[in-house]
Order: C-alpha cells, then structure tokens, then sequence
C-alpha cells in the first residue's frame, strides 16, 4: 500500500470501520501470518501470534504516525516483530548479535528466486529456521516479504548498516548450507 492510501486507510480504522479492518487483514494477514510461520514453523503458533499482532495493531493504530521511512507495512512488522520476541523470550531462545559490515551488491539471484519446488522451499526455510536471531527475522523479511533496508531497520530497531552486514552475512551463511547439503545429497 503506498503512504496516501495507509493514511485514508488508517483513519478508518481510528473511526472502527469494519471493512476497513478487513481491508487491514486483506493486505496484511498472509503476509504475517508467513513470518511466523516461517520463523518457527508451526501452524498453530502463527495462526495465534497473527492475531494477537492484528489485536495489538488495532490498539496501538492511533498512535502510528506515516512518513517516508516508516510504512504501513514496517509498523505492523514491528509489531509481528514484538510478538516474535515476547515468544522466544518465553522459551529462552533469543540469542543477539550484532555487526558492522556493509552489504555487498550482488547482480545474483537470490537463493529465494531460485527455488523452484514446494520441497526446495521448505528446505530452504527449514536452513532458516536454524539460523540465530535477528539473522532469522532480516533473511525472512528481506526475501520473503520483501521489505526494504530501511523498512527492516525499522522493524528491527538497528541501525541501516547493520541490517545491511547481517542481510550480507546470512545471505553468504545460508548459500553456503545449501550447497554443502546439494553437493553432499
């Protein structure tokens, strides 16, 4: 959605619009719902932790102030973001790091646009899985959902060039797996 059509959109939903709401869900419930799934990898726990960011959003929605760093889109991250958070936190599974690297460019397709089968798919995000926060939640919202560097600072809460250093590092990590595991396979 761009910022003109997030700021109508929002003020109906300040207003309880309902077909607002299902407009909110229309554009937004997949594409969280896919983060959580892909993060963990049970249905059950994305189905609750989606709804429990679309309640949260719904409460915090008055507060959400639009300009050209910060969308629509990176707000309600930010908030599937915290949900993810308060879970892993719960289940001692946050681990932190931090770095200083810049992103290389690369002319290469990613190894998103390269799978070409349910199966490579889940082997792919099931790789992911075991990837250590925040480096999980940057690859997952980079390639997956498709948000900008900036958007995922945001989201995440760090500065530009270590979301950079981190997208650089996974991307690199997790190349590196899969072609150890079709090499070997």
């Amino acid at each position: 959605m761009e910022i003109g059509v997030d700021r109508g959109l929002i003020k109906r939903l300040i207003a309880r619009d309902e077909k607002a709401y299902e407009a909110l869900l229309d554009e937004y419930e997949a594409p969280i719902y896919r983060f959580f799934y892909y993060s963990q990898g049970n249905h059950q726990i994305a189905q609750d932790q989606c709804g429990e960011t679309f309640a949260r959003f719904v409460a915090a929605v008055a507060n959400f102030k639009s300009d050209n760093s910060h969308s629509l889109k990176a707000f309600i991250f930010g908030i599937a973001r915290n949900v993810l958070l308060e879970t892993f936190r719960k289940n001692r599974l946050i681990q932190e790091d931090v770095g200083l690297l810049e992103e290389v460019p690369s002319d290469r397709p990613s190894v998103f646009q390269q799978v070409s089968s349910p199966d490579e798919l889940e082997y792919v995000l099931s790789t992911i899985r075991q990837f250590k926060e925040p480096e999980r939640q940057i690859l997952l919202l980079r390639f997956i959902e498709g948000l900008k560097l900036d958007e995922i600072a945001g989201v995440m809460k760090m500065p530009l060039n270590s979301v950079k250093s981190h997208v650089h590092r996974s991307r690199k990590k997790l190349c590196e797996i899969l072609s150890r595991g079709t090499s070997s396979g």
